[in-house]
């Protein structure tokens, strides 16, 4: 539907209806088993309870959280760069950045910007702490590839150079 014309992605997957899920109800609790035909294996993931954690963290600081992901994926989708990461990892990445800079976004787009671009450069520049940082649903480790270093560097740079070309704008001399 919709007046765009867009590629659909069709992924084999089934419920799992896991412990916590049949005693609780609440959908965070259920799991989505996904088959990834590549590697002809099963993966097990729980993307309401990763939807309902970024949520609240986005809600308790007035929407910045989602304002930062939005804004690297719109950049990463912009980019010239083949930047592989997913969605998921891009909300995972910037659920762990400062949550009080994140909350100037209420006043200014620019905090949201200057936020992301600092955590961006901190988690390149700090290997060990990017390295150590989980998915939200706490499934997996966000850097579970060496690749994931690379595309975290190249979304980097994106964003240096838009924090660049913001700040000549705004002050031409």
């Amino acid at each position: 539907g919709g007046s765009l014309p867009r590629s659909v992605d069709v992924v084999p997957a089934h419920w799992y209806d896991t412990r916590q899920y049949q005693a609780s109800g609440h959908l965070p609790d259920r799991q989505i088993t996904i088959f990834n035909k590549k590697t002809r294996e099963t993966i097990n993931n729980l993307p309401f309870l990763h939807i309902e954690r970024v949520g609240r963290r986005c809600d308790s600081i007035g929407g910045g959280l989602r304002k930062a992901i939005r804004l690297c994926k719109s950049v990463k989708s912009d980019s010239d760069r083949d930047i592989r990461l997913s969605s998921y990892d891009i909300a995972a990445i910037m659920y762990h950045a400062d949550m009080t800079a994140l909350r100037l976004g209420v006043y200014s787009d620019l905090a949201v910007l200057a936020e992301t671009q600092r955590h961006l450069d901190s988690l390149y520049m700090n290997p060990e702490t990017a390295n150590n940082l989980w998915v939200p649903d706490g499934s997996r480790l966000i850097f579970d590839t060496p690749e994931k270093r690379t595309w975290l560097l190249w979304l980097s740079v994106e964003m240096d150079e838009l924090l660049t070309h913001v700040y000549k704008e705004n002050f031409p001399a």
